[in-house]
């Protein structure tokens, strides 16, 4: 794993972190799983009791551990959503057809949820030409400071939406709480389709698209003051 550490209080807060990359295994670690409400397991707590790291730890230099952090964020925060995205969306458009398989083809409901798709697709081909143009901007060394926050707030807004969308597709079944794994059409799993227990999973998780990796409203900040500066 590897831990912010404060190792200078001397100068700026910024100044003063150390980057230690280390073996979790360390005697005095405690993990702690965190069940989010979306049930996954993503997020643990991390207790240190009388660690102690080799000095072979530090990456880098010794108090400038902030640079490589914001250097890591940077590919964090956006640069490649369209992909994800896209297969979402396909996901999703086979859900509707599960969804409304039998009904008439001019269905109010369906018509609806299929401008809300042609509305989604719109945007990520947008999002897909936006992240095209970072990425031949930085093959030719031009780097564009806003681009990763501008990629964090639109892609994570999206995410977003469409599992929003895959809650209204799959309607009432997104009440039920079961494991994806466990839809395998039998009578214990009351053959639910798979997207639509996924789908409230997938919108509880996706809560926090807009806080991880440094919160919209931060990214909004850093766009706004970046371009009321030039």
């Amino acid at each position: 794993m590897f831990c912010l550490v404060r190792t200078d209080s001397s100068g700026k807060p910024q100044q003063g972190i150390s980057f230690l990359l280390f073996d979790i295994k360390l005697p005095g670690i405690t993990i702690r799983p965190i069940i989010s409400i979306s049930g996954d397991h993503e997020l643990n707590q991390v207790f240190f009791d009388d660690v102690h790291v080799p000095a072979s730890a530090l990456l880098g230099e010794e108090n400038r551990g902030w640079t490589i952090a914001k250097y890591l964020l940077v590919h964090e925060r956006g640069g490649s959503y369209s992909p994800m995205l896209r297969a979402r969306l396909a996901r999703l458009h086979q859900a509707l057809e599960q969804a409304f398989a039998g009904r008439p083809k001019d269905d109010a409901e369906r018509g609806d949820l299929l401008r809300r798709l042609a509305d989604a697709q719109c945007r990520i081909d947008a999002l897909q030409a936006l992240e095209q143009q970072v990425l031949a901007g930085r093959i030719r060394g031009d780097e564009q400071p806003i681009a990763p926050s501008i990629g964090k707030l639109l892609g994570s807004e999206l995410k977003q939406l469409l599992t929003e969308i895959g809650v209204l597709i799959a309607g009432p079944y997104v009440a039920a709480r079961l494991a994806p794994a466990d839809c395998a059409g039998d009578d214990t799993a009351l053959a639910l389709p798979e997207d639509a227990v996924f789908a409230m999973g997938a919108y509880l998780n996706d809560r926090a698209a807009s806080i991880y990796a440094g919160t919209n409203e931060v990214q909004r900040n850093i766009i706004a003051q970046h371009l009321l500066a030039n």
